[in-house]
């Protein structure tokens, strides 16, 4: 068990997400002229959940069987409901619409592979359902959006936004041949598969997460306008997050007791340091020939430090107090003797606001078209008729035993 453990940490690792921002950044170039709104779908039921928006992460789907094995060795593995994660089970329904499992697992396609090798079939079946729990909802918020839009337009208007929608996937195209130095849609195909996915997963990906940015561009048009006043209030909120501490760049001669025999052979050894540095000699120098310190084979040179950073407060106050190029007085520590070196400084400042500004002004755009989407999201799922196979053994394991 401990491997699915341990491999499922790192499959949730590498699934980051960083789709939002391009889901969120403008319209999309596929317009359809005067769409006609429908009524939302009864609601029968609903599961109360809303994901948050970043979960939104387009992943294609598995129509390769051949590339990523669901069924191998699942043969006596079943889920608590008693079905199978075949790669063509239901996992969900959103307003009628199927989801299936391998539209959540295809994108740990070459992961899960790999996994299969490892792990008895049972382990690979939690393996495989921890997964789709983690990334259900977010498979749920796009078929939301995306049969939400469907349901607005008419035969035509659909029709032109699938040729649109086709047109900018060959762009997307041309950028892959590219990317992969290939020339032909054959070779992209086979440097798809090497990813343990397909062109088409990919098509379809692009393809829903265009219509769903274009259902919530139509569906938030009141977003509110960034100002001088609102970025000036963001940063006064958050005026320590502009606040760079001061910075010391510094060296180091560290004489440890234990590296010469005890705390009064060390003294010997830094009576020496300190009579080497009256004379003349460069303290990194000195360093590489006495210290016992981290970076002594660096003549005891440190980056850049933060202050607030070290353990020993009396050595940062020097090196926050001292002149630069100044050398300390001798420390007594714990274990060892030091010296140290200024060698240049930053004071503690505060970043401008007009240095800042464009970044406030994006972070609150963001911001603002995230609660746009987010209560469309709400709106939409509040109306919705939502099942998915943990809602079966919630209700499974709420129900109480008959005696």
């Amino acid at each position: 068990m401990w491997k699915a453990q341990l491999l499922l940490a790192g499959l949730f690792a590498v699934s980051g997400c960083e789709w939002f921002e391009t889901f969120t950044n403008g319209l999309s170039s596929a317009k359809v002229d005067n769409p006609v709104m429908g009524p939302p779908p009864p609601r029968i039921a609903g599961t109360g959940r809303v994901s948050a928006v970043a979960d939104l992460t387009p992943r294609p789907y598995d129509d390769q069987p051949g590339k990523i094995n669901l069924t191998g060795g699942l043969d006596t593995a079943t889920t608590q409901t008693g079905d199978r994660l075949t790669g063509s089970q239901v996992v969900a329904t959103v307003n009628g619409a199927p989801i299936f499992d391998s539209e959540v697992l295809e994108s740990y396609g070459l992961k899960l592979e790999q996994a299969a090798k490892e792990l008895p079939p049972e382990e690979l079946q939690q393996l495989r359902e921890a997964l789709i729990k983690r990334d259900l909802q977010g498979h749920i918020d796009r078929k939301l959006l995306v049969e939400s839009l469907r349901s607005t337009l008419q035969k035509q208007q659909l029709e032109m936004l699938d040729a649109q929608l086709n047109q900018m996937f060959e762009y997307e195209l041309d950028r892959l041949k590219k990317e992969y130095k290939v020339n032909t849609r054959h070779e992209v195909e086979i440097e798809m598969q090497k990813q343990g996915t397909s062109l088409e997963h990919l098509r379809n990906a692009f393809t829903n997460q265009q219509m769903a940015r274009e259902y919530l561009n139509s569906k938030s048009k009141e977003i509110p306008k960034v100002g001088r006043p609102d970025m000036l209030r963001y940063f006064d909120e958050h005026s320590d997050e502009y606040f760079v501490p001061g910075q010391v760049k510094w060296r180091q001669i560290a004489i440890n007791f234990d590296e010469h025999g005890g705390q009064r052979e060390a003294l010997a050894v830094l009576e020496q340091t300190i009579d080497e540095l009256r004379t003349g000699a460069g303290f990194g120098e000195v360093a590489r020939k006495f210290s016992d310190g981290a970076t002594s084979e660096k003549g005891g040179q440190w980056d850049w430090t933060r202050r607030g950073s070290l353990a020993d407060q009396r050595i940062e106050k020097a090196l926050f107090e001292l002149p630069v190029g100044m050398i300390s007085q001798f420390y007594i520590g714990e274990n060892n003797y030091q010296l140290v070196k200024v060698v240049a400084r930053r004071e503690s400042r505060q970043i401008p606001f007009e240095q800042v500004q464009k970044d406030i002004k994006k972070k609150l755009a963001k911001d603002a078209r995230r609660a746009a989407t987010q209560k469309v999201l709400v709106e939409l799922l509040a109306n919705a008729v939502v099942w998915t196979m943990f809602d079966d053994r919630q209700t499974a394991e709420s129900t109480p035993v008959s005696q």
